[in-house]
Order: C-alpha cells, then structure tokens, then sequence
C-alpha cells in the first residue's frame, strides 16, 4: 500500500484501531485477507481447556498457553480474515459473550499480516 494510499484510511481511536493504524504504517495491505491471533485469557488450566474444547467444536483450530512465570493461561485462536476495524470487534465481543461461561475473555490480537 502506498503512502497515499495509507494516508486516506482512517480508524477510530481504539486499541484496535491503533493496532490497524499501525500495521497500515509497515506498509502491510489491509485490503487482502490476513491470519490474525486473537488471544483470550483463561482463569486457569480448565478453563483454557474448556475454551479450547468449546472453540474446536466450532471448528476452530486453537491452541492452550501457559505462561509459566505467572501461571496464567491463554488460548489463541488464528483466523483468516480482512482486518476491518467492525469485523475484529464483532469477533471479539462475540468470543466475549460465548467464552464466558468459561470465565474467559478476549485480550487482544496479532498478526504478522499477508
């Protein structure tokens, strides 16, 4: 994407749209689609488990992580998707909703872009 180009896309001011702006700013294309991490935080070890059981039974392909220093534990769960501001937003609240039973809840995302 060109600096022009660049420069006509606006995002709100958000964590996400600080995240896109600055992905815009490497020069990464944000009109191609894109396999983006979305990371949720689990209470514990069975909640990680049940979040990951929960999100392969929707057909997902997820992983559990335990950050061995705090003992805290995540699962991060990839999509490929075209990184629309709406969209990344909609998909974590949607997680958010889901997830809860669970005591789980979205924490961000990532992405290495196209």
């Amino acid at each position: 994407m060109s600096g022009n180009q660049m420069s006509n896309l606006t995002f709100p001011n958000t964590v996400d749209g600080n995240v896109l702006r600055k992905i815009a700013e490497k020069g990464i294309d944000l009109s191609k689609p894109m396999l983006i991490d979305f990371a949720i935080d689990c209470s514990d070890e069975d909640s990680a488990n049940e979040v990951l059981k929960r999100l392969e039974k929707k057909g997902f392909i997820a992983r559990t992580y335990c950050d061995e220093e705090d003992n805290s534990w995540s699962v991060y769960v990839p999509v490929e998707m075209i990184p629309d501001h709406d969209e990344i937003v909609d998909f974590q609240n949607a997680l958010d909703e889901d997830l809860a039973q669970f005591g789980a809840k979205s924490d961000g995302w990532g992405t290495f872009g196209n």
